[in-house]
């Protein structure tokens, strides 16, 4: 009655051997019955002990990380998106090109793009995620997709009420409306399923370290407080 074995332990030999169940599914079997194990242990109403299922039972969770367009795939939606020449996909390749969060694009100016001196441009990037703001390099690419944004969105019934980049009514919906626009250029373009906009962050971060960029210059350039956050990218 209050021993492991053999019959909490021969269960959980069973559930570990059955291919058919996840492993987060069997985590969360085991954390339940440990719940329910326990409440009936301290009703004091059954010959029960605590501890019958121990931490070290209970599986941890997979650690997936992140995972990049291939450059073939990341060529193809590039080329796809250019073709359209669109606000939604220009800004979609203003993501890709500079690694930005959804969010800090949604709220970046019409003002964003400042001359730095010299030839130097960069895009002034708001607090975002991590409460930190960041200057990202723009170089002719950039100018011209910011450009194309700003003429764009002029033709827009919003552009006249709203100072931001990409007007919008609401930010949620805007960002599930830019997500769904990514999805389907990723399915026209012949791109696998989930390319999300933080999947072009990744994107940019993996070309980044490609070029030679630094791990410290390419933390600043992604918004990061830490660097194991740069490595995980």
């Amino acid at each position: 009655q209050g021993a492991r074995d053999p019959h909490i332990l021969s269960w959980m030999y069973h559930l570990a051997a059955r291919s058919t169940i996840r492993k987060a599914t069997r985590r969360w079997y085991l954390l339940c019955l440990r719940r329910l194990l326990n409440d009936l242990a301290h009703s004091g109403k059954y010959a029960l002990r605590e501890g019958l299922i121990i931490q070290t039972d209970i599986p941890r969770p997979d650690h997936y990380l992140p995972r990049p367009l291939s450059p073939k795939d990341d060529q193809l939606l590039q080329q796809y998106l250019r073709a359209q020449d669109n606000l939604s996909s220009n800004a979609l390749l203003l993501l890709r090109y500079t690694g930005m969060r959804i969010g800090e694009f949604m709220r970046l100016p019409t003002d964003s793009l400042r001359h730095i001196g010299g030839d130097q441009w960069a895009l002034h990037v708001p607090l975002g995620k991590l409460r930190t703001e960041r200057w990202v390099p723009a170089d002719a690419q950039i100018r011209q997709l910011h450009a194309r944004l700003l003429l764009l969105r002029e033709e827009t019934a919003l552009a006249s009420r709203c100072n931001l980049l990409l007007p919008y009514r609401g930010h949620d919906a805007a960002c599930q409306a830019l997500r769904k626009e990514l999805r389907n250029a990723a399915q026209q373009a012949g791109c696998p399923r989930g390319v999300t906009p933080h999947r072009l962050r990744h994107t940019f971060a993996t070309e980044m370290l490609r070029a030679g960029t630094s791990l410290p210059a390419l933390m600043h350039l992604l918004g990061h407080n830490h660097l194991n956050m740069t490595l995980r990218y």
